[in-house]
């Protein structure tokens, strides 16, 4: 074990700020050749990790790096730093063994089985996407097509009205892709009663009109001491499926496909080679890692890379920066389609690792399979898109208009 250092290496950093975002991979980089345990002053202070091995040694470890809130009654999220005022979000914000059955809830629903048969589903709403776009031969990629299939699917998945998802995407988007206290990032934020209330009024309807969707289930099914889901934790259920649901899989979609245009030599590839998908997929997942960092609070006191953290620091888990990891991955800063082995850290690790991982990839690989199959052309207009501001939370593009060649719908 190599020796506890007293005094805290202390680093001007903000994952919040425009030059972080500007910049992510080498500013993780130069962390992590430099101080790749660190410690940042901003937001109330708290521990950088951008190893790969560190990462996932605290990701693994809930008793030491809590996902919970401080306190019962703490308003702030556990999740972020610094932590918006939101509901607490479930399970993610329990720690084992309360998360345990109530991510079987949420594992049943999204198991790789269960969403076999939701493949039609996906696959008809990406159908209906590219249909709306085609043959006008001009689109936004994201706003049309990467941003619109996952809240349509989500909220038709739950069972909810088809008009919610454009408010609800309003309300994700505008949390993680603009910096906290910022005018677009209070807009969000003061959508959050709304989002609340449609959700209480939609789960009551289930309670008393059970139907055939995912919000029934989470008010219906009983877990495994015998009991339901209370009032307040399928309300941070849902709340964090449709979080979870809309922007990441959104996210990815729009860097893989700006990616595809500046390189029509892998684009051709794939189009060439459409078995090379799946191991594509893992690839776009580790380069460009949706959700760049989350929070976790240390319980007892740790040494990590040879620096003390004690009790009630906060601690950033740098999904993005272990994914570039060198000691993991060979030439981690190039995209290598037929990457593998691909361990990357894109879903999480441990007992908090994202239940939707596998409804993700089935999204993404429907939308860049119709894209390149139906405007396999297509040319993103670099100069009017741009990126989300905030980088901090989760990385994307915000707009990306493209032109192609026109083609026909597939339904009428």
């Amino acid at each position: 074990m190599s020796a506890i250092r007293t005094e805290r290496p202390t680093v001007d950093f903000d994952h919040n700020s425009p030059e972080f975002s500007n910049d992510v991979a080498g500013q993780f980089r130069k962390l992590r050749e430099t101080h790749p345990v660190a410690w940042s002053p901003h937001h109330g202070g708290y521990w950088i990790l951008t190893r790969y091995e560190d990462v996932a040694r605290a990701a693994r470890d809930d008793e030491t790096f809590s996902s919970e809130r401080s306190s019962f009654d703490d308003p702030c999220s556990a999740l972020t730093i610094p932590g918006p005022e939101v509901h607490r979000q479930i399970p993610i914000e329990y720690d084992p063994p309360q998360s345990l059955s109530i991510r079987k809830l949420t594992n049943s629903l999204l198991a790789p089985k269960a969403v076999e048969h939701l493949r039609p589903m996906i696959e008809r709403i990406v159908e209906d996407c590219v249909d709306r776009v085609i043959e006008s031969g001009e689109c936004d990629l994201m706003l049309d097509i990467a941003v619109a299939v996952p809240a349509t699917f989500t909220i038709e998945w739950l069972g909810m009205p088809s008009e919610y998802a454009e408010r609800f995407q309003q309300v994700e988007h505008g949390m993680v892709s603009f910096p906290p206290g910022s005018p677009d990032f209070e807009r969000a934020i003061a959508l959050l009663p709304w989002k609340y209330a449609v959700i209480v009024e939609e789960l009551e309807k289930r309670k008393r009109e059970p139907r055939d969707d995912a919000l029934s289930y989470l008010v219906t099914e009983t877990m495994a001491d015998g009991n339901r889901l209370s009032d307040d934790d399928a309300l941070g259920v849902v709340s964090l499926l449709i979080s979870g649901g809309l922007d990441t899989t959104a996210s990815l979609a729009g860097q893989a496909l700006m990616y595809l245009h500046r390189r029509p030599d892998d684009r051709d590839r794939l189009i060439a080679d459409p078995e090379l998908l799946p191991d594509a997929t893992e690839e776009f997942l580790r380069f460009f890692c949706p959700v760049t960092a989350l929070g976790r609070t240390v319980r007892k006191a740790v040494e990590v890379g040879g620096q003390k953290l004690e009790p009630g620091e906060r601690v950033l888990l740098c999904w993005a920066a272990a994914n570039r990891d060198p000691e993991v991955f060979e030439n981690p800063d190039d995209v290598i389609l037929d990457r593998f082995p691909n361990r990357h850290q894109s879903f999480g690790l441990g007992s908090h690792r994202c239940s939707g991982s596998h409804v993700a990839r089935v999204q993404f690989a429907a939308m860049i399979t119709q894209i390149l199959e139906r405007m396999p052309d297509y040319r993103i207009d670099e100069e009017r898109s741009h990126t989300y501001p905030n980088q901090g939370v989760a990385s994307g593009w915000a707009q990306l208009p493209t032109t192609f060649t026109s083609g026909p719908r597939l339904r009428n």
